[in-house]
């Protein structure tokens, strides 16, 4: 291989790393390296951040990373699938210029909206597609080992695939987005509202 082709094919591989990938996942993702097996790995090493910048872009292309944030957001609302989760919205702009909307329109009905929850909402709308699909890692990797076990029971008329899959698929889920609820570190007290509220009422 030239020079200049293994120059343009890095140029490449860079250019998804950084569509993909913010800054601070890069730093998330070096610095979880420093913690496995995996020794060898540099900061100029390109070559897991492509792979994991690639996963992620399927991540968001097959929809996950939208509907993911979606439900979050539903969970966080009413503690179940709803308004967003159903809304059909495919893209991530479009998501949060709709919750921005539903968040304005109940202030405006009920004369406020709780502080913390604003605050929460604000906070998920900043969650990464990378950031997404790590937290949703062990419900994928759950479903895997699911369908390992239980691929037959199609053919032999078991509806233990789909049951378990759908309850700890379900559970899973709603468990990552607890824990991230609970440890999330909130900007500052109000930002909800400083970001979302506030604009809309000049």
């Amino acid at each position: 291989m030239s020079a200049e082709v293994f120059a343009c094919e890095t140029n490449d591989m860079q250019e998804v790393i950084d569509q993909y990938l913010t800054e601070d996942d890069k730093e998330l993702i070096h610095s979880n390296m420093k913690g496995s097996k995996v020794r060898s790995l540099r900061k100029e090493n390109k070559f897991l951040l492509y792979s994991i910048a690639k996963n992620v872009k399927g991540f968001i292309e097959d929809g996950h990373y939208v509907t993911f944030v979606a439900f979050g957001l539903d969970y966080m609302i009413s503690g179940r699938s709803g308004r967003f989760t159903n809304s059909g919205i495919l893209h991530a702009d479009r998501l949060a210029d709709a919750v921005y909307e539903y968040c304005f329109e109940v202030y405006q009905e009920t004369g406020g909206m709780d502080e913390e929850l604003l605050d929460h909402i604000y906070a998920w709308l900043l969650v990464t597609p990378y950031a997404a699909m790590s937290m949703t890692e062990k419900t994928r990797n759950t479903l895997h080992g699911i369908v390992r076990f239980l691929w037959l029971c199609p053919i032999t008329g078991d509806k233990s695939l789909s049951t378990q899959c759908y309850d700890h698929g379900r559970l899973l889920i709603i468990e990552a987005i607890q824990h991230w609820t609970d440890n999330v570190p909130i900007i500052y007290k109000g930002c909800g509202y400083a970001n979302i509220i506030e604009p809309q009422e000049c």
